[in-house]
């Protein structure tokens, strides 16, 4: 099956592509445990899936996908098509809540510090004052804090 990424997906793509949010590599439909996944960071364990159409009238097959994926230790984070399209640096700063979440230990997130694993130190710094200042913890929910 061939997808030909609808206008959102294609938009979200020229931010995520290259390392250009905040150095993490995103894959394109990344065919993941019998899935497919529309952005996907290996290194961290993060699906970036854009909902529109289809998936408003499947809400209950998205949730089934989301709880498999975590099973397996993927975290998935939900963007409508129309925030993308609509509000892309609100979708953004979401995502790098997300990014923060995963990279840093649960121990280091507490205490609001980076942590130390080499390469991130930098890119957490700046993530980590960017989401405070935007407030967008409060999106991420609590059993991954």
């Amino acid at each position: 099956m061939v997808h030909h990424p609808t206008d959102s997906e294609e938009l979200l793509w020229q931010y995520l592509r290259g390392k250009r949010l905040l150095g993490v590599q995103f894959r394109r439909l990344v065919p993941l445990h019998g899935f497919i996944v529309d952005f996907h960071a290996s290194s961290i364990k993060l699906a970036v899936e854009v909902d529109g159409g289809w998936h408003n009238e499947h809400t209950h097959l998205d949730a089934a996908r989301d709880r498999k994926l975590r099973a397996v230790g993927v975290r998935v984070v939900r963007v409508s098509a129309e925030q993308v399209c609509d509000a892309t640096p609100t979708v953004l700063g979401r995502i790098r809540a997300w990014l923060v979440v995963c990279v840093l230990p649960k121990a280091s997130r507490r205490r609001c510090e980076p942590a130390t694993t080499i390469g991130f130190n930098s890119m957490l710094r700046r993530c980590l004052t960017e989401c405070a200042r935007q407030g967008l913890f409060r999106d991420v929910p609590t059993d991954v804090r």
